[in-house]
């Protein structure tokens, strides 16, 4: 039992340095940065990180190549998958929730299972992603220097 108790404890030991070695380098990139909780908010309402003015989409849920207000480039802050991944995971609980709620209440047919899913997965889908992708580029302009990045690029 103390062996167990040990190597747990020195797993988390380990796993907490880890995270607080990580956590040290989650720092803010940008000077002239607003506060997490701002750009919490920008990204949310999709406004642009720098300025908070400029809109960052264009036809539904294209990023813009540059902020119309202040020029920032968004085309170097490339979400990639993340906002669909996660937008994948939230829809999927609430699906999954009301499916269970459907069936142990009511125990309807499976085409009353088929009606109330179709809807719940593509609004709940179109309704997360959109600001989830916002928060994602706001958070990449907050604690990443594209610039820096794009400098090293390819050297090891």
């Amino acid at each position: 039992m103390v062996l167990a108790f040990r190597r747990y404890c020195l797993d988390l030991l380990i796993c907490m340095g880890v995270l607080v070695g990580q956590l040290r380098f989650l720092r803010t990139i940008n000077s002239q940065s607003q506060s997490l909780k701002t750009h919490l908010w920008w990204g949310f309402f999709g406004k642009c990180p720098r300025c908070g003015k400029g809109g960052i989409f264009f036809n539904g849920l294209s990023i813009r190549e540059k902020c119309p207000a202040c020029e920032l480039n968004l085309i170097a802050h490339d979400v990639g998958d993340g906002p669909a991944v996660a937008a994948t995971f939230f829809v999927g609980i609430l699906a999954l929730a009301t499916a269970l709620w459907l069936e142990f209440t009511y125990q309807p047919h499976m085409w009353v299972h088929f009606v109330v899913a179709v809807p719940v997965v593509g609004l709940g889908s179109f309704l997360f992603l959109r600001p989830l992708k916002g928060i994602l580029v706001s958070m990449q302009y907050r604690f990443r220097d594209v610039e820096q990045d794009d400098e090293n690029l390819g050297q090891m």
